[in-house]
């Protein structure tokens, strides 16, 4: 297998704190918690290897290439290797220090820091791009941040994109959480493909968007 090469372009001028927020967070998470899922702030990792697990589930197979959008310190790359998927796998994220942990602790695929958030993953690079958790600290236009990302992942994807995020079906967001109303979601990113799979069947407060370059059977 061939890790694609990951470019991205000059850094454009952030449009929000956001990600200055996000960067300070996750340094501090990593510092206190590094290893653990709540390094990257989730409650369990079960509920964390559910997530990945319904990731894979868009069509993931030993052999393709993979993108994983705000990977944190690796956790996903972990995972799949636990599940006997061999894949070539690029990691990106915008906290240096989780990109350093990744490095440190995972042998044989490729980290990269993000300069920003608005950075290019490139055109049909890899086979499947995935993201996991990425949205549910924003707070400047995060429907808007959502729209535009998913955008973004699918321009990267050979074969399919997917990503997750907090739903508005499982109760309203505590302070400092973004949840997304799915079928808003749905909606918004029948701009990016007409072949999208809607998952809200594996818990109660999250959900998981694929997004394909062809239908199923096609």
């Amino acid at each position: 297998m061939t890790v694609p090469p990951f470019t991205q372009s000059p850094p454009a001028p952030p449009v929000s704190g956001d990600d200055a927020g996000t960067i300070s967070f996750f340094t501090e998470q990593v510092r206190r918690h590094a290893g653990t899922p709540a390094a990257v702030d989730w409650g369990s990792r079960a509920g964390q290897e559910l997530r990945f697990r319904v990731l894979a589930e868009v069509g993931l197979r030993s052999g393709c290439s993979v993108l994983d959008v705000g990977c944190g310190q690796g956790d996903l790359l972990g995972w799949l290797r636990g599940q006997g998927l061999e894949v070539a796998y690029t990691g990106v994220d915008i906290t240096p220090a989780m990109v350093e942990h990744a490095r440190r602790h995972h042998s044989g695929a490729a980290f990269h820091l993000l300069s920003d958030g608005a950075a290019d993953l490139g055109d049909r690079a890899y086979d499947f791009v995935l993201a996991s958790g990425i949205f549910y600290r924003r707070s400047t236009d995060p429907m808007g941040f959502l729209a535009a990302t998913a955008a973004r992942l699918f321009r990267a994807a050979r074969v399919a994109a997917a990503f997750n995020c907090l739903s508005l079906w499982g109760g309203p967001a505590e302070a400092g959480e973004f949840k997304a109303d799915p079928l808003a979601v749905l909606a918004a990113c029948r701009a990016v493909s007409p072949h999208l799979a809607l998952r809200h069947d594996y818990h109660g407060g999250d959900f998981t968007l694929y997004l394909r370059r062809e239908r199923l059977g096609a």
